[in-house]
């Protein structure tokens, strides 16, 4: 059982997290040329049934939702920052040079959003046909993104789930 000055650290712990969220949140939607990015052709994508999810090292990651292209139920894109997060990955926006910058699981990612290739500790990896793009004001990346680029063997897609482990 918690002490109760335990408890207070971890509800204290929470309230400061959430102000932070927030304040980022705000920070982002005030500066909107941080979104003007090459898009994705946005008519095509359709948002997922809410009854569908992320699930990542078996945690379910709530309100967080997958794109689909045209009339097809299978998942084509992901948010990156909501997976890359749940994944221990570090996730930073440049402006100056309008890339984003991974960093963890597999050394240092970075790409343009629009792109279909990734600079992967220098070498780069491309998924053909699958760039990124911006959606709601968050970045969506293709779902093999997290194969093909991070080098998770364990990504797939079942009965309206999508699962991602280590």
């Amino acid at each position: 059982m918690f002490k109760p000055k335990k408890k207070q650290r971890i509800k204290k712990t929470i309230q400061f997290l959430l102000m932070m969220m927030v304040s980022l949140l705000l920070s982002a939607c005030n500066n909107e040329q941080t979104y003007i990015l090459d898009t994705y052709d946005n008519e095509t994508m359709v948002m997922a049934d809410m009854s569908n999810g992320i699930i990542v090292n078996g945690v379910r990651l709530d309100g967080v939702q997958f794109q689909t292209a045209g009339e097809g139920n299978t998942p084509t894109h992901v948010p990156l920052l909501a997976v890359s997060q749940a994944l221990g990955v570090t996730v930073m926006w440049n402006y100056a040079t309008r890339e984003i910058s991974l960093y963890g699981l597999k050394g240092s990612i970075i790409f343009e959003i629009g792109s279909e290739s990734y600079s992967v500790d220098g070498e780069i990896v491309t998924i053909h046909n699958s760039p990124s793009f911006v959606l709601d004001n968050q970045t969506y990346v293709p779902l093999q993104f997290f194969g093909d680029v991070f080098g998770i063997n364990n990504v797939y897609y079942e009965d309206g789930q999508i699962f991602i482990y280590e």
